[in-house]
């Protein structure tokens, strides 16, 4: 079985400094990176075929957006688990109860 990795990928980086915060203290175990770009993530993705990933994806960033990857993922054959900057805060804030 693959080892699994998260990939935050978003050209904010507050929001990437809020993704990995939260990461460390609910997940402290867990690998995860940061990429500022589809572009960047595409690359790390297409070298590590021994990882499984989970994205949490922006969509509107510079150089290749969430939606050019997401396209690039319909033709790609190992499936990645996605999320959306939106889905994962709305989860948080449901876990947390605020």
């Amino acid at each position: 079985m693959n080892r699994k990795k998260i990939l935050i990928i978003d050209d904010d980086p507050i929001i990437l400094f809020l993704h990995e915060a939260i990461l460390e203290d609910i997940a402290p175990n867990a690998e995860f990176l940061s990429f500022e770009n589809g572009k960047l993530a595409k690359e790390y993705i297409l070298g590590h075929d021994e990882y499984e990933f989970l994205l949490f994806l922006d969509i509107n960033m510079p150089v290749m957006n969430g939606w050019e990857l997401l396209q690039f993922f319909l033709v790609y054959e190992r499936p990645i688990n996605i999320l959306t900057v939106r889905d994962f805060f709305a989860r948080t804030i449901y876990l947390l109860g605020i």
